[in-house]
Order: structure tokens, then C-alpha cells, then sequence
């Protein structure tokens, strides 16, 4: 699904707040807010979003992107003592600015297979006005923090699993399967923040965390692929990439230590911009055998060849868009990465 069939609220402008939520006064209620971008508020006071009542509130498949607040940019509340959490699922929360917190609530939030970037507060987590329950805490698994860096973090409990760090990782609780690393963001106008395949985020989320909300949401990325698919690994990040297994470097999809960087300098790829029909050029130092494969930015390969000579050319007959040029050596570990745009 793309950004054509999204419901969009533009909040440029707004005075108190961008979106309010208010949740049902009976006993466990339930909300869910599914695939609505949230873009542009500018409040004068208050928070981006604000969340009162109380029971479980959950965005599913949801962007945050390019707001203001002077408060919190994300801020829940809960009524007559009752508890409220919330919990943002397969979504992209980027380029806010806030002059408090990033999330503040009297209770807790989960962020599952999300990917938060480029966002600034000087405080990550902080407590509600009442502050102090001891069970507050703030949970993230399966997803990306990139350049979301605070001054601070609130000192009551984060934990963090299962996710691609960039550098907060001496500021939280560490929990399993935490990699710190470039999550490779492709930088696409429509989908900025789906990553390259055969990034590093491939195979790390942990799917139990996906199957809890499994009856409550949608089982969906952010742009409509299925999350789980017979063979492909549960990916960190709001977006599922699909890259077969086979596609992957066994360095990739495990320690994250691969020898890309290492031997991508032995290869060359030109030009990076080119007309369709025009020729692209491979390069390599040395004369061992190598795969290149292309594939679009929904993951689908469109090209596959091998090669040895020093230069290879390739007259390239594609659709206008940004192409993934995954070049791999006989063992199938990816040795160089490159984008293209036909034009």
C-alpha cells in the first residue's frame, strides 16, 4: 500500500496539539489507528500527539514525520487512575522535533518492527506527572533507532531487544540480539526509510513479538507486505524486505560483520544515473568471479549475471525508478553494494 491510499493529516498550524485521543471509559478498551500519516503539526503548546484515557492504544502501520511541540511529541495520559499503554506497530516515526521528550506517558509504550530516525528531544522516555509507578517502562523490539539521540534517557526502565541501534546502545538496557550498525536507508521520496537489501536489518526481529498483536493489527509492514512469509526471517524496521534467504550473506544475517566494506572497494559500478538502454559498467581489481544481481525497492530481482572479466557491461532495459546492485563472490556473501536511478 502505498501513500495514495493512506489518510493523511496534514496538522500544519494546529494550536494545542496535532491529533487527540480519547479512549472509551469501559472496562479494558481497545484502539487501534491504522495506516494515517501525521504530518506537519506545529503546535503552539502541548505535544504532537495526545493520548488520554485509558486501556491499550495502538497505531498500526502509521507515520509521524516532520512535526513540531514545544511539550512532548508523544504524550498519553491515563484518567481516573486506570492504566494506559501504547504501542506503535510497523511504523515510521522521523524527522520530529520536540522541546521535552520524545514519548512521555504515566504508564508505558511499546515500539515493535518501527523505525524511529532523524528525531530530536533532549530526553528519550520520561515519566507522566505523577511519576514514580514502578512499573513504567518503555519497550522496543524488532526495530531501528537511527540519529535519535537525546541529551538523556529517564532513569526507569528501557529495554531494548531484537532492534539496529546506531549509538544509544551505553544509554539503555541491552536486551538480546541488539546490533549496532548503519541501518542503510535506501532514501527513496515515497519511502525514505526502507532499507537496502541485504542490510544488516534482515532476520533480526524476533517474530513472538509480532505474533502478540498478531489478532489486534494487521500482520503487515508499513507499505503492505506480510510480515511473516514461509523461509523469510522477521527483518528490524517498520518495512519488510522479503530478500530470499538465499539472496543473504550468512555475515549479514547473523554477527552483522560481513566483508563488504572490506572488498568493496575492489569493485567499481557506473554510472549511477543512466537512461534505460543505456550501459552500465562493472569493474573489478582482479580477475575472481562474481554475481551481480539488481533489484527494485520492492525487493524483487530484475537482473542476474555473472562475471569475471576485469569490466563487464550490461545494456540495462528497465522501467524508470532507484535499482539495488548487490554484487556477490562464489560463496554467496554480498561483496559490494550500489544504488542506480534510470531515468
Amino acid at each position: 500500500m502505498g501513500s495514495a491510499y493512506r489518510t493523511v493529516i496534514d496538522a500544519s498550524g494546529t494550536t494545542d496539539f496535532a491529533v487527540l485521543i480519547a479512549t472509551s471509559s469501559q472496562p479494558n478498551p481497545r484502539c487501534l489507528i491504522d495506516n494515517i500519516t501525521i504530518h506537519g503539526g506545529n503546535t503552539s503548546e502541548g505535544s504532537a500527539i495526545e493520548i488520554i484515557g485509558y486501556g491499550e492504544v495502538t497505531f498500526s502501520r502509521c507515520r509521524i514525520e516532520q512535526t513540531y511541540s514545544p511539550g512532548n511529541l508523544i504524550f498519553a495520559e491515563e484518567l481516573d487512575e486506570g492504566n494506559v499503554c501504547v504501542s506503535f506497530i510497523n511504523c515510521v516515526i522521523a524527522d520530529n522535533t520536540a522541546d521535552r521528550s520524545i514519548f512521555e506517558a504515566y504508564k508505558s509504550f511499546r515500539i515493535i518492527n518501527s523505525t524511529l530516525a532523524n528525531n530530536y528531544a533532549p530526553v528519550l522516555f520520561e515519566e507522566g506527572f505523577r511519576g514514580g509507578e514502578p512499573d513504567m517502562f518503555l519497550e522496543i523490539q524488532n526495530s531501528i533507532i537511527y540519529n535519535t539521540v537525546p541529551y538523556s534517557i529517564a532513569n526507569y526502565p528501557i529495554n531494548v531487544s531484537y532492534s539496529v541501534l546506531d549509538d544509544i546502545g551505553d544509554m539503555v538496557d541491552m536486551g538480546t540480539n541488539v546490533i549496532g550498525a548503519d541501518p542503510e536507508f535506501m532514501g527513496m521520496p515515497d519511502n525514505p526509510y526502507q532499507c537496502m537489501p541485504g542490510s544488516i536489518v534482515e532476520g533480526v526481529g524476533n517474530i513472538a513479538a509480532i505474533n502478540a498483536y498478531s489478532l489486534f493489527c494487521r500482520n503487515q509492514d508499513i507499505i503492505g507486505q506480510n510480515r511473516t512469509v514461509f523461509g523469510v526471517k522477521l527483518d528490524a524496521g517498520a518495512y519488510q524486505s522479503q530478500t530470499p534467504p538465499m539472496m543473504r550473506s550468512p555475515e549479514n544475517s547473523s554477527s552483522g560483520q560481513g566483508e563488504a566494506d572490506a572488498m568493496s572497494g575492489n569493485i567499481s559500478v557506473y554510472p549511477t544515473r543512466l537512461t534505460s538502454g543505456e550501459t552500465l559498467y562493472l569493474e573489478q581489481d582482479g580477475s575472481v568471479g562474481y554475481t551481480v544481481r539488481l533489484f527494485n525497492t520492492g525487493g524483487t530481482e530484475v537482473l542476474s549475471r555473472d562475471f569475471s572479466s576485469s569490466v563487464e557491461t550490461l545494456s540495462l532495459s528497465l522501467p524508470s525508478g532507484l535499482y539495488i546492485v548487490m554484487i556477490y563472490d562464489a560463496d554467496g556473501s554480498i561483496v559490494h553494494r550500489d544504488k542506480i536511478i534510470v531515468i
